[in-house]
């Protein structure tokens, strides 16, 4: 399975689906529920509002003023099947929402997308970095690939990286904040002595601090790709990011939850496993948005050139595979409804199966991650977590993390804006700390 990171100013914001979700409310709560002291739906959404400039315009739910672009489906240019696949959802008894990002959530809604008025895509880069790029405060290093964290004691006071190929500390007098994604952020804290003992002992790692959490915890949107359907006739291009219509549903499909999305996407978005779509395509994408299978990011020696090894642990709870088998049957009677009869002549690869077990190996061999990886280095009050609810690394001084590592528990919906609202709040307490 691939993990592609983004490896650039703007990190994985560079190279997402541009979906602007923040997820229900219901989501942040039970972060605080599970030892994240302080964090929850009322306390994050300042930080949602002051980050965003909403397309819909300011209310007490959306912010204006922020720096980073979020455009919603404007009703009259949205996509003919998107419209067909909304029709399908109302059919089905699901309740429409006008911003799922708002006041009312809702089941079905047009998708919100980081996409400029002029059509560019809006990075964390260009949004955060770029205006504020020629402070003489910032340094920005290209090609410079972080190898550890350098201390004394139990200080963090600089990054080891490599420029050029050579190495180079950059001390820090203040403090470290890493954001390097739940990816390479638990494999730098491993590098750096920060993590399982008995992992790190084995390697021939100093131990720093011995947290058994760091690692842990990896969590992912496992999806199905795709749920295909052949269309009569052309599809049209999108005039957003080819998935405008989304669906969030309860586990056993019921409305009101949020444990189960469906993307209508106006293209072939299958997994190459299953085989080659027919040339005019429609697919709807079923994906697990609060799966409880949980995964790992270990060592593979303690060369810092050397990748992690990513387990992603799906369906290794049994339970998340009948929730995925349950999201591919809504799809299934979505798209065969009549309300998308005039975009579908005919279903594809779903449609194969001629058994139950024929559907189940449909969904072993569609499964691909939705690319949303966190929860390796959670925030916490058990000793399990590596981090403090101010987002401090336990066990030393000066260090901070603010990334996708950082949740408790994943979102029920794209991550990009849930890390934004953590890095805006990251920055008040790192500020109030320092």
């Amino acid at each position: 399975l691939p993990c592609p990171r983004g490896r650039g100013f703007g990190g994985s914001s560079l190279i997402n689906a541009t979906g602007h979700q923040r997820g229900n409310p219901a989501a942040y709560d039970a972060w605080e529920v599970l030892g994240a002291e302080g964090w929850n739906a009322e306390t994050l959404l300042p930080y949602h509002r002051r980050s965003e400039r909403y397309s819909g315009g300011p209310d007490q739910w959306r912010g204006a003023e922020g720096p980073l672009d979020v455009l919603v489906v404007d009703d009259k240019f949205a996509h003919p099947t998107a419209k067909a696949f909304i029709g399908a959802a109302d059919a089905a008894g699901f309740s429409w929402s006008e911003d799922f990002n708002g006041a009312r959530p809702g089941d079905c809604a047009w998708n919100q997308f980081t996409i400029s008025s002029a059509g560019l895509r809006a990075h964390a880069a260009r949004a955060f970095i770029e205006p504020v790029a020629q402070r003489t405060n910032l340094l920005l290093l290209g090609d410079a690939p972080v190898i550890g964290l350098a201390f004394e004691g139990r200080r963090c006071v600089g990054v080891n990286y490599l420029h050029n190929g050579l190495p180079v500390m950059l001390r820090a007098t203040r403090g470290v904040i890493m954001a390097a994604g739940a990816i390479d952020t638990p494999r730098l804290l491993m590098l750096s002595g920060l993590g399982p003992a008995e992992q790190l002992d084995r390697l021939g790692i100093e131990v720093r601090a011995d947290l058994s959490g760091v690692g842990a915890g990896l969590q992912d949107h496992p999806l199905v790709g795709g749920v295909a359907f052949e269309a009569p006739r052309a599809v049209p291009m999108s005039r957003y990011n080819h998935s405008e219509g989304m669906l969030l549903a309860g586990a056993d499909g019921s409305s009101g939850g949020t444990d189960l999305m469906i993307m209508c996407v106006t293209l072939p978005f299958v997994i190459p496993t299953l085989g080659v779509p027919p040339e005019h395509c429609i697919t709807l994408v079923p994906c697990l948005m609060q799966p409880q299978s949980r995964g790992s990011v270990t060592l593979r020696s303690a060369d810092p050139l050397d990748p992690a090894v990513i387990d992603p642990g799906t369906y290794s709870e049994q339970g998340d595979f009948e929730n995925m088998l349950t999201a591919v049957e809504i799809c299934r009677e979505l798209g065969n409804g009549s309300a998308m009869k005039d975009w579908v002549a005919g279903e594809v690869f779903a449609g194969l199966a001629r058994s139950a077990e024929g559907l189940r190996e449909f969904v072993r061999r569609g499964t691909s991650p939705f690319y949303h990886p966190v929860g390796t280095v959670r925030m916490g009050v058990d000793a399990a977590a590596p981090l403090s609810p101010d987002l401090r690394v336990k066990g030393v001084d000066g260090l901070w993390v603010a990334d996708a590592s950082v949740m408790p528990r994943i979102v029920p919906a794209m991550t990009n804006a849930p890390v934004v609202a953590i890095a805006e709040r990251a920055a008040d307490l790192v500020l109030a700390a320092t």
